[in-house]
């Protein structure tokens, strides 16, 4: 967690100010799959996935490794504006989001 201190004076014959404070926070959430094949090895780069939101838009690509690891290229982005409708707990919220994980057409 990020911390920080601002400290602000004025002299006595000052104006008075506004002071506005705000935060451009986001969370990133990194997501690796594994893809089985229990009949055969694969192949590097053989088959290729994507990730999509709940509106369908694809957030992340990926494909395998010869092993069956899944990289994606993205990582998740969360922002601060997007947990707002979250349920609070004190200073904790708490959102759930969807995405689907799912190979791309054309793959065997």
């Amino acid at each position: 967690p990020a911390e920080g201190k601002l400290t602000l004076s004025l002299a006595d014959d000052s104006q008075p100010i506004e002071f506005t404070n705000s935060y451009d926070t986001k969370a990133e959430i990194g997501i690796t799959a594994n893809k089985v094949l229990p009949e055969r090895s694969l192949e590097a780069g053989e088959f290729s996935f994507e990730i999509k939101d709940s509106a369908g838009t694809t957030v992340a690509e990926g494909s395998n490794d010869a092993a069956g690891k899944i990289t994606f290229n993205n990582k998740l982005q969360i922002t601060l504006g997007q947990m707002q409708g979250g349920n609070e707990e004190g200073n904790i919220v708490t959102k759930d989001f969807t995405y689907t994980v799912s190979e791309k057409e054309g793959n065997d």
